[in-house]
């Protein structure tokens, strides 16, 4: 069950977070998740409140990473720092919470494509995710035709497909590569078929 209208559940004021996780729990008898995104981080949140949070039922945390770039987050008009998603990521595992963490295939477009790949690879692999329950999602890039996305995908172009880059979508991750991503297929999974996609286009699920 997710918890709360998403992304600003986690930034309640704790005793109420607490108050209603106890009562989803009591109520429903189920998981309960949560979601936050790149641009709502709890920032008054320590390892503490989320050990908190775990003991009142919360156990995982979907986190919208979009991209590692910060180039990429202030070329599309949003200020932020993307390392805080690191200390983000690893308070929640300290806590004793499984992630799992979505990233956007695509985006940057054509001029930025690189540094995103590049950017989102190194941010990801200072993350503390590893086997039992922590998940990467590799989403294709989606937007409104009137949305402020677009706009700046029709300035800079969208990337172009970059040879050997096609993965296939939608299961757990190659045996080989189980305990973690290997850098390469990381890569070229978030470099896969860098147009926005359309609406049928598969989702990339990595079990780590």
């Amino acid at each position: 069950m997710l918890l709360g209208d998403p992304p600003s559940a986690l930034n309640a004021e704790q005793k109420v977070l607490l108050s209603a996780l106890d009562t989803v729990r009591e109520t429903f008898n189920l998981p309960i998740y949560s979601f936050i995104d790149l641009f709502t981080i709890p920032k008054s949140k320590s390892v503490m409140h989320y050990q908190d949070m775990k003991r009142h039922g919360l156990e995982k945390v979907y986190f919208l990473l979009e991209t590692g770039s910060n180039r990429v987050v202030k070329a599309f008009r949003n200020l932020t720092n993307v390392t805080d998603a690191i200390n983000i990521v690893n308070n929640l595992k300290t806590a004793g919470l499984n992630v799992g963490l979505i990233v956007l295939a695509g985006t940057g477009g054509k001029t930025l494509s690189r540094e995103h790949v590049e950017a989102t690879a190194g941010i990801v692999g200072q993350m503390q995710l590893g086997e039992g329950g922590d998940s990467l999602f590799i989403c294709p890039v989606r937007e409104d035709e009137d949305s402020i996305y677009a706009g700046e995908m029709d300035k800079r172009g969208p990337c172009e497909d970059e040879p050997g880059g096609e993965v296939q979508g939608g299961g757990r991750a190659p045996e080989e590569d189980k305990g973690g991503v290997r850098e390469h297929k990381r890569q070229a999974a978030l470099s896969q078929g860098g147009k926005v996609r359309p609406a049928g286009e598969r989702i990339l699920v990595l079990t780590l």
